[in-house]
């Protein structure tokens, strides 16, 4: 039986190649060794701020914005013992459509 968190880590995984697949010019920063995913989407501290708002205004998941390296970047982070593969899939796609959204203004 997988663990939690070890299920947990998969799903951050998961969520990084989606989104490194599906939107143009994303960076993934970290190692996903955790639960954590830290992204930048191109287009600086605005693009950025401007995608987690359009995520959170969404619904579809929640997730925050944070500072790494003096830059505003999205941090996803899994730790909900219900979340599912779908769920992260899901939750990519709505990250991805934001950003094309964002992008196109």
């Amino acid at each position: 039986m997988i663990s939690i968190v070890e299920r947990n880590c998969e799903q951050a995984r998961r969520m990084a190649e989606r989104l490194t697949r599906d939107v143009d010019g994303v960076q993934v920063l970290n190692d996903i060794v955790l639960n954590q995913v830290l992204v930048r989407f191109p287009g600086g501290d605005d693009a950025n701020r401007a995608i987690i708002a359009e995520v959170q205004r969404d619904g579809t998941c929640w997730l925050g914005g944070t500072q790494w390296q003096g830059e505003h970047v999205m941090r996803v982070s899994f730790s909900n013992w219900s979340t599912t593969s779908d769920d992260v899939d899901r939750s990519a796609g709505a990250i991805a459509a934001a950003a094309a959204r964002v992008a196109a203004f």
